[in-house]
């Protein structure tokens, strides 16, 4: 009986044929590993993972609210603010007094403390936003696979669910292995005398082809998802506020 495979292991078998390296003898895991990362990350840029959450709020008034209550996986950016808002989303029927907000991200580098989300705001009537009122927050989360390690950018364990379509898979390896190939293309442009005899020119030519040719096909697939990005200026009324389809030029 064959033994399951979890996503990140089944985008890497993928990368791996692409490559040509059946035999896992060519390609170093760890370099594939950061080349899906990197393939993971463009992808993220283009189909958005949204998640909501009610939260209080640490601190009263309009300038520089930690949004540091959000819980899960990262906080990458603010897409919508409700405020007042119930502490159960599905009560959360009190009309937007946030005319408008802005937000940015803080971290303390130098002590190792979590990076943050903070907002400025700006709010219809003489009430201000207080110390432990909840406010609806709905953002951009990084996309994860199954089995794919996290240490350089959380705590370091692996990711036990998934948040992309399992039909997006093979984006993400064509992604890696051009990625991947641009990679060994470069290694060999400068370090050529290290490799194995049996490379030339030609197999390097071939090797530029064919990185060439995933990286036109993974981004002509992204194109296509692009299509629905969610897009918000940093500023704008309370009609630009809201999430938009952003039509991407050919």
């Amino acid at each position: 009986m064959a033994t399951s495979l979890n996503r990140y292991e089944t985008v890497l078998r993928c990368v791996r044929k692409l490559l040509g390296d059946l035999a896992n003898a060519e390609w170093d895991s760890e370099v594939l590993y950061y080349c899906i990362g990197a393939a993971l990350a463009r992808y993220s840029q283009i189909n958005e993972r949204i998640e909501t959450q009610c939260i209080q709020l640490i601190t009263g008034g309009l300038f520089a609210q930690s949004l540091l209550n959000w819980t899960g996986d990262t906080l990458c950016e603010v897409v919508y603010l409700h405020w007042p808002a119930a502490s159960t989303v599905a009560l959360t029927i009190t009309e937007n007094k946030i005319v408008d907000w802005w937000y940015y991200n803080h971290g303390h580098y130098a002590t190792g403390a979590k990076e943050t989300v903070y907002v400025d705001l700006q709010v219809e009537g003489s009430s201000l936003p207080s110390t432990s009122d909840y406010i609806l927050v709905s953002g951009v989360v990084q996309h994860r696979l199954t089995g794919m390690e996290y240490s350089h950018f959380d705590a370091g364990d692996a990711a036990t669910y998934s948040t992309i379509p399992k039909t997006h898979d093979y984006i993400l390896a064509l992604g890696a292995a051009s990625y991947a190939l641009k990679s060994r293309e470069v290694g060999l442009a400068v370090e050529a005398s290290t490799e194995p005899g049996y490379i030339s020119a030609y197999h390097v030519g071939v090797m530029a082809e064919m990185a060439s040719r995933y990286e036109q096909d993974f981004e002509q697939e992204l194109y296509k998802l692009s299509q629905k990005k969610l897009h918000r200026p940093s500023w704008g009324t309370p009609e630009r506020r809201r999430l938009q389809r952003e039509l991407v030029k050919s």
